[in-house]
């Protein structure tokens, strides 16, 4: 029996890489406040503000161009109490998709969900997260490492993208985020570290790359214009969000 793994709180809880259709713009935001906006504006030194007004793209397209002049107050994201939020701020919408969110609705686990402007919505909660990494346990070190991609959030500004949309895949929207969520991908590597390796892996346990240096390693191998962006983009249809009754 693998013995009990922890969750330890990290120093940032996530971090924000932002992308402009297939190609990856700037460097990753650190967030260490538990309230986080990501704008369009231009403030280069606050620590609860990823500012994407100053990154800068010399193969920007018009299109993008215009999209970004939309983003406007943006997003703002709320981490307590092991919940995220993701709030509304702009006047356009933004278009989220999460794995555990689609699991608390049973949707397809694609599906993108729409936020109309002041509406909000739990984008990720660690209990269900919890629920989720000890099935996985059970069924081995591949259920364990596929559950990857549940801490990992993608969200696009002004332009949806799915089935009902004319952009079938993310990278086909102007501008978009991705956070990836630090405490259960520690939690993850810490677990993952502790169990049997797969039939065909390495024989040494030394050889496996922690998840949280698989994406650090990802990172430097390639300069940030020529980064593509992760697998499992592709949205199937999209929800709309309802706002709160008196919102």
């Amino acid at each position: 029996m693998m013995e009990q793994v922890v969750y330890q709180e990290p120093e940032y809880w996530c971090s924000v890489t932002y992308y402009e259709m297939n190609t990856r713009v700037g460097e990753p935001f650190l967030a260490a406040e538990p309230q986080l906006t990501v704008d369009g504006y231009t403030d280069p030194s606050s620590s609860g503000r990823f500012c994407l007004g100053l990154i800068s793209n010399v193969k920007r397209t018009e299109a993008i161009t215009a999209a970004r002049r939309h983003i406007g107050k943006g997003v703002r994201f709320y981490y307590v109490n092991g919940e995220v939020y993701a709030e509304c701020l702009s006047e356009s919408s933004i278009f989220v998709q999460s794995i555990n969110c689609n699991k608390r609705f049973d949707f397809h686990p694609a599906t993108v969900c729409k936020i109309p402007s002041t509406c909000n919505l739990k984008i990720f909660d660690y209990r269900d997260f919890i629920e989720e990494l000890n099935a996985a346990v059970s069924r081995g070190y591949e259920a364990v490492h596929s559950l990857t991609n549940m801490c990992l959030i993608r969200l696009s500004f002004v332009k949806g993208w799915g089935q009902q949309y004319p952009r079938k895949s993310l990278t086909a929207t102007p501008c978009w985020i991705e956070l990836q969520l630090h405490g259960p991908l520690q939690w993850l590597d810490n677990v993952l570290r502790r169990m049997p390796l797969p039939a065909g892996g390495p024989s040494d346990s030394s050889d496996r790359l922690p998840i949280s240096q698989e994406y650090q390693r990802q990172e430097q191998r390639s300069p940030p214009t020529n980064q593509g962006p992760p697998p499992g983009i592709m949205g199937v249809g999209v929800f709309n969000c309802p706002c709160p009754s008196g919102e």
